[in-house]
């Protein structure tokens, strides 16, 4: 975990030489690598960490006014609120976040915590069927797919989504 910490702040390091492009597309990137921040620390259990992090995110969507990077917000927070298991909160974050790949994932297990099987079960197709050829969807949608036949494999993998170390 401190190895992908080391990644995203070379990654984060990058945004900041971009010399050759447009400054909203550096700042929807930062959002990005701070957002992966977030996932990180919380698999870590630093919820400090991880909090700062959320702060810094929410700091940027305040002034960015860019629904790329307010989505990252939401998204990260979603996951903070999911590993405190406020699955209620945490459910209107990440419903503000539903083209990211692990956002989907956390709302398919935070609808199957609540008892909100129709929702996990729309939540899981949309995952499965998504095509967004980014490293989140390459790390996530897969698994969904094994699934074909057999969708109650897909809600056990969806059980295992937790945030924890």
């Amino acid at each position: 975990m401190k190895q992908a910490l080391a990644y995203l702040g070379k990654a984060e390091a990058a945004t900041q030489d971009g010399k050759n492009a447009l400054r909203i597309a550096l700042s929807q990137e930062l959002a990005q690598i701070v957002r992966a921040r977030v996932e990180v620390a919380l698999k870590m259990g630093n919820k400090d960490l991880a909090n700062s992090n959320l702060e810094r995110l929410a700091t940027m969507s305040e002034s960015a006014n860019d629904r790329l990077i307010e989505q990252a917000y939401h998204g990260a927070a979603g996951a903070v609120l999911f590993s405190e298991h406020k699955y209620d909160q945490a459910i209107s974050h990440l419903e503000e976040d539903t083209t990211n790949p692990l956002s989907l994932k956390l709302l398919a297990t935070a609808y199957q915590k609540i008892g909100y099987s129709a929702g996990a079960k729309r939540t899981n197709e949309t995952l499965t069927n998504l095509n967004d050829p980014t490293l989140e969807q390459a790390l996530v949608v897969p698994a969904f797919r094994k699934c074909g036949d057999a969708p109650s494999s897909c809600v056990t993998n969806a059980k295992s989504a937790g945030l924890k170390r």
